[in-house]
């Protein structure tokens, strides 16, 4: 092998490091539900190939950031009011990685920025639930490090960890972080792109603050709503596990209860994580599948 010095080590990492991004960023941390059981039982399944499902879901991703970049925000008459340029995607295997940049501190542009990583999350969901796949993430400002090759940072792993330890059922949730930073703009910007944000959003069971899926599939709408709510049920339905099934039936349920409802702005700044009640559901569950696992176990005998 031949030596390399220490000097050779300094000026490759530092070229590294000068020729990526280390900064602030929006950062969003998506996960496929599902994929990793589909990969292992269906490697070689030629009529319900997930590879080729994943594929699709990348593809639609990078044809919709070519060709519909900026997203555009509009008033109730269909003027656009605001237009941010999409994310920048990074995917490894079946997780999505999405990195907004703020820069320039004007109130509308950073919730617009907020907005268009959210927007860009909706299209994901949208086209994964088509491909058969439910999402789950999680979504944090502060301190990255990326290039076309690496990306680290503690935001990064803070958004993984609202994905993997903390959102459990398909959710999206947003960082307390990112409450604050809405919080201290939302009054500064157009009324309209306030609204955005008091529908986009919903006050969760556990008292955390994440994205209402009526958003992205119908909304006010009750025929898309109800074909995209058994879209949700088909897949569902894919697995005979209870904690699999009951990640999928968190958004179901949210389909079928329709709440439209308004959020208020204040709300923003008052989440502050799990509340007691959360706590007595989350007892709830456990002793739930105990019981369910042993008349399981005594019907067998």
């Amino acid at each position: 092998m031949t030596l390399i010095s220490n000097h050779q080590l300094h000026k490759a990492a530092t070229s590294k490091i000068s020729n990526g991004f280390k900064g602030k960023s929006i950062v969003a941390f998506v996960d496929l539900l599902g994929f990793s059981k589909d990969i292992m039982s269906k490697w070689d399944n030629k009529t319900d190939d997930p590879l080729y499902r994943l594929m699709r879901i990348k593809s639609l991703l990078e044809l919709a950031i070519k060709n519909a970049n900026p997203h555009k925000f509009c008033d109730h008459n269909g003027k656009i009011i605001l237009k941010i340029t999409y994310p920048k995607l990074i995917t490894f295997s079946d997780s999505f990685i999405f990195l907004k940049e703020l820069e320039d501190q004007d109130p509308s542009y950073i919730l617009g920025s907020v907005l268009a990583t959210i927007g860009s999350i909706i299209e994901l969901w949208r086209i994964s639930v088509d491909e058969k796949f439910s999402i789950r993430g999680g979504v944090d400002y502060g301190e990255i490090f990326y290039t076309v090759d690496d990306l680290v940072g503690p935001t990064l792993i803070n958004s993984y960890n609202l994905e993997v330890k903390t959102a459990d059922v398909s959710r999206i949730l947003i960082s307390k972080t990112i409450s604050n930073i809405i919080s201290e703009n939302i009054g500064k910007i157009n009324p309209v792109l306030m609204e955005y944000f008091r529908r986009y959003f919903m006050h969760d069971f556990d008292n955390r603050i994440s994205l209402n899926p009526l958003i992205a599939f119908g909304y006010n709408n009750k025929i898309e709503v109800n074909r995209n709510k058994q879209k949700f049920i088909e897949i569902r339905d894919k697995s005979n596990k209870y904690r699999e099934r009951r990640k999928i039936s968190h958004v179901i349920k949210l389909l079928e209860k329709g709440d439209t409802s308004l959020l208020p702005t204040n709300l923003y700044s008052s989440s502050s994580g799990p509340s007691f009640g959360w706590y007595i559901k989350k007892c709830f569950y456990f002793l739930t599948a105990a019981i369910k696992k042993y008349l399981s176990e005594n019907a067998r005998i």
